[in-house]
């Protein structure tokens, strides 16, 4: 069954999702979202709205993703290790394997932390500090108490960002310029592939990680009082691996930000382009400090164990800048000089993850 706006209805119905009456009475309104999957909002008058998401292609890839996005969900709603992940990954309403189609939570009135600070030009510490909060707790919880079996819906293997020095060097069908000229600057600079062999074979299989976390997959949602909570979207990329690698992938959402402000043409001097940015990393390292103390102090954790950790942290931050950079040429002709500052903020930041905590990311050690 492909589901389509016409036949949604009668689907969710079959589920037990909506009633017959809402459904007769034209109470439930469905508006369809393009994207990779079949995505659909459907919301119902004086009654929960849910996320509905079907594969697009009927391919083994496709369909094991979707497994995955729904196996996090059913953790995080029936295991108690995963309370902490409950809270900010929407509610799990119903997985149906034989079509490929996961409901969960339609969230409303909220907005991703893109939107939230382009339009507010502020960095909020409370965001930071539930996203240490939910973290913290959840990876100290998950690390002294492991669930015994997960079906084997997980992969368990390294991000691939740690194997982008690895990629082929001839053209590769599907592959944009831009991602090949960047490849081509990685294998330029052999201590890239120093940086990233390390960081593979150190690779830890001791959590569940979303492994995409960037500010379009976190969305704000304002409460009665105007305070702000977090839910944490699209687990398609899940998996059994590093923690490091999500806490990674904040630290980097916060300076891709920053360098995606920087003014690019016509500019050399690095000062004066540092100067220029529409979003200083200053304003952001309050934010930055408070999801990591948090997220220390929610892991009970401290000294030598802590410095350890964040050292290992930033340095998967300086890897996590290189995916971005691949994400953002995916449709571009040539690399742009957006590309060529994440590159070169990855390698100083592999080069020197002490540095980069202090003096970039604002955090002591």
């Amino acid at each position: 069954m492909i589901l389509s706006p016409q036949n949604l209805v009668y689907y969710l119905l079959e589920r037990g999702l909506v009633t017959r009456e809402s459904a007769v009475s034209g109470c439930v309104e469905i508006s369809e979202i393009a994207r990779r999957n079949r995505n659909f909002k459907v919301r119902q008058r004086n009654a929960k709205g849910y996320f509905v998401k079907q594969v697009r292609q009927w391919e083994p890839e496709a369909i094991r993703t979707l497994r995955a996005e729904a196996q996090s969900y059913k953790l995080a709603a029936e295991d108690d290790t995963f309370a902490d992940v409950a809270r900010i990954i929407p509610h799990f309403c119903s997985y149906d394997e034989r079509r490929s189609v996961l409901v969960a939570e339609l969230i409303e009135d909220a907005e991703t932390v893109t939107e939230h600070h382009f339009k507010n030009d502020a960095f909020p510490v409370e965001v930071g500090e539930q996203l240490g909060r939910a973290f913290g707790n959840y990876h100290r919880k998950v690390l002294a108490n492991p669930p015994k079996n997960l079906n084997g819906i997980f992969p368990r293997r390294p991000a691939w960002a740690l194997s982008m020095h690895d990629m082929p060097a001839p053209p590769t069908a599907g592959l944009s310029g831009g991602i090949h000229q960047m490849l081509a600057m990685i294998r330029q600079f052999p201590q890239f592939a120093a940086a990233l062999e390390g960081l593979r074979s150190g690779w830890r299989m001791d959590a569940l990680i979303h492994g995409d976390i960037k500010w379009e997959n976190v969305v704000l949602c304002p409460g009665p009082d105007g305070a702000l909570s977090l839910k944490i979207v699209d687990w398609e990329m899940a998996d059994w691996g590093d923690a490091c690698w999500d806490l990674a992938g904040i630290l980097s959402a916060y300076l891709t930000f920053w360098v995606q402000s920087l003014p690019g043409a016509g500019i050399a001097n690095p000062d004066v382009m540092v100067a220029q940015a529409r979003f200083p990393i200053e304003k952001m390292q309050p934010a930055i400090r408070g999801f990591w103390r948090t997220y220390i102090q929610c892991r009970e954790i401290s000294g030598q164990e802590a410095r350890d950790l964040l050292r290992r942290t930033v340095l998967y931050t300086g890897a996590r800048n290189l995916q971005t950079a691949f994400e953002v040429l995916q449709t571009s002709p040539q690399a742009d000089s957006c590309t060529v500052l994440l590159l070169q903020l990855s390698m100083n930041v592999l080069g020197d993850p002490e540095e980069a905590a202090s003096e970039l990311l604002g955090i002591a050690a």
